[in-house]
């Protein structure tokens, strides 16, 4: 019995990583922002370190090269009780979970909005897997966690 409790717990507890610098990184896509609708983690340490500003993409090297800045990777550990879940690789039309994610942001009118409805759902944040916005290493993929 306490190991299905544990295999429970371990489900919704995350070990994760975030990267901060002193400048604030918006993604918009498609002319949508997410800015404001949680706090964000990733499962990838290449992409916390851009967003620390600790890395860039070389384009004649083909890698991510070291950047001088002050940012800083955090390590954390989360916990999502209800989490809403996108988990698209490719669907019929397409889209992947970035995609499907920034359309649901621009139906609900914004990110504040699209935030609210979900709480409202009982949603305590945003699994994104098979987050595919590191095009300079297709065609790995990651998860990207929000936490309301």
């Amino acid at each position: 019995m306490i190991t299905s409790i544990r295999h429970f717990i371990s489900e919704r507890v995350y070990d994760v990583v975030k990267g901060v610098n002193n400048t604030q990184i918006n993604y918009t896509y498609g002319g949508v922002s997410d800015d404001g609708i949680g706090e964000f983690y990733t499962d990838n340490m290449t992409m916390a370190k851009w967003f620390a500003g600790l890395l860039e993409y070389d384009s004649d090297e083909g890698e991510y090269v070291a950047k001088d800045n002050d940012g800083r990777v955090i390590n954390k550990r989360i916990t999502l009780d209800n989490p809403y879940v996108i988990d698209i690789i490719d669907d019929d039309y397409g889209n992947d979970s970035v995609q499907l994610y920034f359309s649901e942001i621009r139906s609900a009118g914004s990110a504040a909005k699209y935030r609210e409805k979900l709480v409202d759902a009982g949603h305590d944040g945003i699994i994104l897997k098979n987050y595919t916005t590191n095009y300079y290493d297709y065609p790995n993929t990651y998860t990207v966690y929000i936490v309301f």
